[in-house]
């Protein structure tokens, strides 16, 4: 099984490797925070990832299987997500700090919150009476347009 052991900008590995194929890899957020896993590229190809501590994967980035002469660029999945609107920039702080001291992922925008809709998130926003609605986005868990 062939183990990748980096991760590339997809900018550099193009440049470095012209002549790969490209296929995709679409991770939800846990799986790109994975440092030792298996997968399947989108087109079928089985590989493996072996990172170093504290390494995430991230979209744009760019995973490349030499001996297969692949370049494996990653994308985000549409993941089940709760997204919160707050009125005022208290309110912002309020609720980032609950769900943040909750140890739970946090996406912040210019105007919502959005959590990966995990148990643990809908138990808080119930028992903390916070409105919310559901969707489903791509989610990061970094900062957005600010």
């Amino acid at each position: 099984m062939i183990i990748i052991e980096e991760i590339h900008s997809l900018q550099t590995a193009l440049a470095e490797y012209p002549d790969f194929l490209q296929d995709t890899l679409t991770l939800g957020w846990e799986e790109r925070r994975k440092m030792h896993s298996k997968h399947t590229t989108d087109q079928g190809v089985p590989f493996a990832i072996s990172l170093p501590l504290g390494s995430r994967i991230e979209k744009g980035q760019c995973l490349v299987a030499k001996e297969k002469k692949l370049l494996i660029s990653v994308e985000e999945a549409v993941e089940n997500v709760v997204i919160l609107s707050p009125q005022t920039s208290q309110e912002f702080a309020y609720l980032a700090y609950q769900i943040g001291n909750r140890h739970q992922a946090l996406m912040i925008t210019e105007t919502e919150l959005i959590c990966l809709a995990e148990h643990a998130v809908m138990h808080l926003l119930s028992q903390l009476k916070i409105p919310y609605t559901k969707g489903q986005r791509s989610f990061s868990g970094v900062l957005h347009g600010m």
